[in-house]
């Protein structure tokens, strides 16, 4: 079975194989569903995305990091102002 996770590539990500430009449109386990820009459909091993030489990422739909709260950093809440 195949250890890498669904969400290394993300859906909306864009691609550029074989002359065309491919974007992710779905993650179904470890394989992804690429559209092309003029309508055609692969289906393909995310293992062979990230192996593959001749692919070229172009972007990525990353999501931002979440905001860490209060206290997140592991300090005491109040510790930077010297409390």
């Amino acid at each position: 079975m195949n250890d890498i996770p669904a969400d290394i590539i993300p859906a909306g990500t864009r691609l550029s194989f074989g002359g065309g430009l491919w974007q992710v449109a779905e993650i179904i386990a470890t394989e992804a569903v690429m559209r092309e820009a003029l309508g055609g459909l692969w289906q393909v091993g995310i293992s062979r995305l990230l192996a593959d030489p001749a692919i070229r990422l172009l972007d990525a739909a990353f999501a931002p990091p979440p905001v860490a709260g209060p206290g997140a950093s592991g300090s005491p809440a109040g510790a930077w102002r010297g409390e």
